[in-house]
């Protein structure tokens, strides 16, 4: 019997296309095209927008229950979905401002096939849920939360290409999406991978 495996993902850039829901939302607030003029993770700095435009948006994204429209990435969801189907334990560990975003985010998850999978909601640090859970591997696009997961010790921990373009230190591995990054670990410990298409 093939071994199961524990796998925590992030949502937001691995599973969830929160950019595109938030610059969608931004757009229209502002009456205005959004164009990415810093690939960083603080939205104001990467739209280029001012303090008040922000919370404008955020305001707007609140009203009309935001967190709960996130349009999936699908290579994301299908390797979740797969995971799930082959009997490993998959855990979403996401960053969320309160517990009514905890409910939207729930609902979206279930509402993109992902109902078996567990949910874990912080606030900041991902160190604590990382512990909880012990994964073997762990997938996230932001380079704090990686290098979280390497100082608890994580076997495998891969970066998502998403927005930020600092240099990966040593220990994570850096991926283009979820499908890659399953199957290098996979290869990693000998376990046959399922072809997706």
């Amino acid at each position: 019997m093939l071994r199961k495996y524990r796998f925590v993902l992030d949502a937001d850039g691995v599973l969830l296309n929160f950019d595109r829901a938030w610059r969608g939302c931004t757009e229209r607030v502002l009456d205005r095209r959004m164009e990415v003029v810093d690939p960083v993770y603080d939205l104001g700095a990467r739209y280029g927008l001012p303090t008040a435009s922000v919370a404008k948006a955020w305001a707007a994204w609140d009203v009309t229950e935001g967190w709960r429209r996130v349009p999936p990435i699908q290579e994301g969801i299908t390797v979740a979905r797969m995971l799930l189907d082959m009997g490993h334990s998959v855990t979403v560990l996401t960053c969320l401002p309160n517990e009514y975003a905890e409910q939207q985010r729930r609902w979206c998850l279930d509402r993109w096939g992902l109902s078996g999978a567990q949910m874990i909601a912080v606030r900041a640090t991902k160190k604590g849920g990382l512990s909880q859970c012990r994964p073997h591997f762990f997938a996230d696009d932001l380079l704090v939360h990686c290098v979280e997961a390497r100082d608890v010790m994580v076997p495998f921990i891969a970066r998502i290409r998403y927005c930020e373009q600092e240099e990966t230190p040593d220990g994570i591995h850096e991926f283009g999406g979820l499908e890659e990054a399953v199957g290098s670990f996979f290869r990693q410990v000998g376990y046959p991978l399922p072809r997706l298409g």
